[in-house]
């Protein structure tokens, strides 16, 4: 558990995903301090980076994936609002604390704008990749499990490398 983690008092699984909307929010707050490491390289970094650049949006659309293109220019608000807008991305943190654990139905409608976008982006993101690395304990989380399924648009898969942590626990 890392240190923001452990502020908001929540880590882990969250309805079956490893990467749930809260895990984004807390890679945007960690973002500099992960230049140089290995995490730099997480599923979530990339997306921030993906979004920030702009490239994925740009190609979705080329290719007239309109939802697709809309959602990676939601994701690069969030992301600028959280760097350049403190207040107003606070005013998102307070919508999101309340209605986090509201059945998704009942989430207020920014919330759910934002955490639709996210999940269509990490599927993007994660369609993308040849391999994927996975620890033991997320080895059957459903982003693992849909990209091993391989939906449309997805490159051609070359493994998983899965690993062995915590194994006295599994």
């Amino acid at each position: 558990m890392t240190e923001t983690q452990a502020m908001k008092k929540r880590v882990g699984h969250e309805r079956g995903q490893v990467l749930s909307f809260r895990e984004f929010m807390i890679a945007m707050e960690e973002r500099k301090r992960l230049k140089g490491t290995v995490k730099e390289h997480s599923v979530l970094q990339s997306m921030i980076t993906a979004a920030e650049k702009g490239d994925l949006a740009r190609e979705a659309e080329a290719l007239q994936l309109t939802e697709l293109a809309n959602d990676w220019n939601h994701l690069h608000y969030l992301i600028s609002q959280h760097r350049n807008n403190p207040d107003k991305y606070q005013e998102f943190e307070r919508i999101f604390q309340f209605s986090r654990r509201q059945e998704p139905e009942h989430q207020h409608p920014l919330l759910r704008k934002y955490v639709g976008a996210y999940q269509h982006c990490k599927a993007h993101i994660i369609r993308r990749n040849r391999f994927m690395i996975s620890t033991t304990s997320s080895v059957h989380a459903r982003e693992l499990a849909d990209w091993y399924c391989g939906l449309n648009g997805s490159a051609e898969r070359a493994g998983v490398i899965v690993m062995v942590d915590e194994a006295a626990k599994d």
